[in-house]
């Protein structure tokens, strides 16, 4: 390529070719030389400024970039390409309903190509308009069928809307018009990780890194579903590879993070992200990721001072400022001050009053100070997106202001599933049964770090999804089948309230989409789930020795003013199977002795 020195000053369009071609080569430095020697010749040369845009946001300047594009955009309304960028950009800054106006714009100028339905699509989806978005993209596969872009998007919508045997037969049709793609294997191997098909998977997903070795998302995706089947080794080498690929990826470092937690491993997590603060140079996408390790895997107060920066700034995305600043309240209630999470929840909703994390955090810091009236308000807002945890807000809302209504929410005794499974016939009875589990479930438990030394207490967990390993043994198959038909039996006896923000509708079926086992004495019985991650909670019980502590519910995991008690205890019993809604607030009451436990979460089945 000649150096822009040697090339004819008046020859605009050559300057604007080798521009472009410096910029598909990743010379960004070379790029936006030329095209600023064009704008010098040029002064507002549309597509010198969306050159320029585009390297900006390839370089990481996205305040820069969306300067650039809107000038590049002002210079040439009607052409859809800085447009479209324009709108892409805007999306990825999380402001989609600016963004849907821009890409709109950009369709309509050219309703043949399929790039501005795409991000149209994003943009719909992100604003909770989820059937135009599938529509969107089914606009854009027409298009241009023999791109896997529209088909792998398509897959990964029907994926987030609970459809994937419809998702992979979409994928599958692609791959016959497009021929081999590490894209297409990529969502097909997802698609297959979603309907439990988890070596199918391994082989999709390795099929992709081996086509594009270079791409970090394609070793996250290996990563998750090694990390599924319990292949340790596996999971953390791609993970790994994931994070040195793309060092400010936050899922991949995420997923890298909460995966070594699951191995026992918690100190190796914060260690990876406080490494990155000496490799990488200081900007706003460092002190956000790793504020976000910290906050999940180390010091709040640290990840607090991370974010004091970005919250003084005061500029940018209004949407990302509004996450920041309820990212800040919420480490604020983990160091118990509620009145400051207060403050930033109150900041974040000046800015963006439908951000529903900071309306979560603002709940939550009323209810700790004694404002339930306040928290009530919130809720009721937040659980508008159907969130389990602002359902478990609001009830505790009206709980402490001595409303009835609460029950209808979020009543323990009306939404709990209690069984004692008998043990499946040819397994010994239940004695039999209890240690033939136990045999199948202890080696693959990983001894966590706290537990480590002289002192253990024996608290261990098994890695990956429990039920999704390949060849289960037999009778962790036989426990599989009894849960999920436990499933099918309480989803039926379920009650149907069309003004419950959840059990305003019913799946047809539900799938187990997590399982681990937990052994412990410190904590009863129960296995430590998060709140709010799966549509319905399970646990059962293998092991039971005397003195150990059972499941409680209706007590929330902070105090309240006035103080609310658990309204139900479940005591265990080996072979005993809860059931509940992920809405309820639950954890366990004191006890001791080693209980081993098997824990899961389930999610609305395929809905295809």
């Amino acid at each position: 390529m000649r150096r822009p020195e040697q090339t004819a000053a008046g020859s605009l369009p050559e300057l604007l070719r080798l521009g472009l071609r410096a910029r598909r080569e990743g010379d960004l430095i070379l790029a936006g030389r030329l095209g600023r020697q064009v704008l010098d010749l040029a002064p507002g040369h549309a597509q010198a400024l969306h050159l320029l845009g585009l390297v900006a946001r390839d370089g990481g300047d996205g305040q820069e970039a969306v300067r650039l594009l809107r000038a590049a955009v002002a210079a040439a309304p009607d052409d859809p390409e800085p447009l479209g960028d324009l709108g892409a950009l805007m999306l990825v800054q999380g402001r989609a309903a600016e963004a849907l106006g821009l890409l709109f714009r950009a369709a309509m100028l050219a309703p043949d190509r399929a790039a501005p339905f795409r991000s149209m699509a994003g943009a719909l989806e992100a604003l909770g308009r989820t059937e135009e978005a599938e529509a969107a993209l089914r606009t854009a596969l027409c298009l241009s069928p023999a791109d896997p872009g529209a088909p792998a998007d398509l897959g990964a919508l029907l994926l987030r809307s609970g459809r994937p045997s419809e998702a992979l037969e979409v994928l599958r049709r692609a791959s016959v018009c497009c021929g081999t793609s590490a894209t297409l294997a990529q969502a097909q191997g997802l698609a297959l990780l979603a309907l439990g098909r988890t070596e199918e998977a391994i082989v999709w997903l390795r099929r992709a890194v081996a086509l594009e070795p270079d791409r970090a998302d394609l070793w996250t995706g290996l990563g998750r579903v090694s990390a599924e089947a319990g292949a340790a080794a596996d999971a953390l080498r791609a993970f790994r590879r994931a994070t040195a690929l793309a060092p400010l990826d936050a899922e991949a470092h995420a997923r890298l993070g909460r995966f070594l937690c699951r191995l026992g491993r918690q100190g190796e997590a914060i260690r990876g992200y406080r490494e990155l603060e000496l490799s990488l140079p200081a900007s706003p996408d460092r002190a956000r990721l790793l504020a976000e390790g910290e906050a999940a895997f180390g010091d709040p107060a640290r990840a607090l001072d991370l974010l004091g920066p970005l919250l003084a700034d005061g500029t940018g995305d209004p949407v990302r400022q509004a996450a920041t600043r309820a990212g800040a309240a919420a480490l604020h209630l983990r160091l118990d001050r509620p009145r400051e999470a207060w403050a930033q929840a109150e900041a974040a909703l000046a800015i963006d009053p439908a951000c529903v994390g900071a309306l979560l955090a603002g709940a939550e810091a009323a209810l700790r100070d004694g404002r339930p009236q306040a928290a009530l308000a919130l809720a009721r807002r937040a659980a508008e997106s159907g969130r389990p945890r602002a359902v478990a807000l609001l009830a505790t809302a009206l709980r402490c202001l001595g409303d009835p209504a609460w029950r209808r929410l979020a009543d323990p005794a009306a939404l709990l599933r209690v069984e004692d499974l008998a043990p499946p016939p040819g397994q010994g009875g239940p004695d039999g049964f209890r240690r033939a589990l136990l045999e199948a479930l202890l080696p693959l438990h990983a001894v966590s770090e706290a537990a480590a030394g002289p002192s253990s207490l024996a608290e261990s967990r098994t890695v990956g999804n429990l039920f999704a390993r390949p060849a289960l043994p037999a009778p962790l198959e036989a426990l599989r089948r009894q849960i999920a038909a436990a499933l099918d039996r309480h989803l039926a006896a379920l009650p149907l309230d069309p003004e419950h923000p959840v059990l305003r509708s019913r799946p047809a079926r539900l799938r187990i989409a997590d399982a681990w086992s937990v052994r412990g004495r410190r904590r009863g019985c129960a296995a430590d789930l998060d709140q709010g991650q799966g549509w319905l909670y399970g646990v059962y019980h293998v092991d039971v020795p005397a003195g150990a502590g059972g499941l409680s519910f209706g007590r929330p995991p902070f105090g309240t003013d006035p103080g609310l008690e658990p309204t139900l205890l479940v005591p265990p019993r080996p072979g005993r199977l809860i059931l509940f809604p992920s809405f309820l607030w639950h954890g366990t009451a004191p006890g001791e002795g080693p209980c081993v436990t098997v824990a899961f979460e389930a999610v609305p089945a395929d809905n295809a």
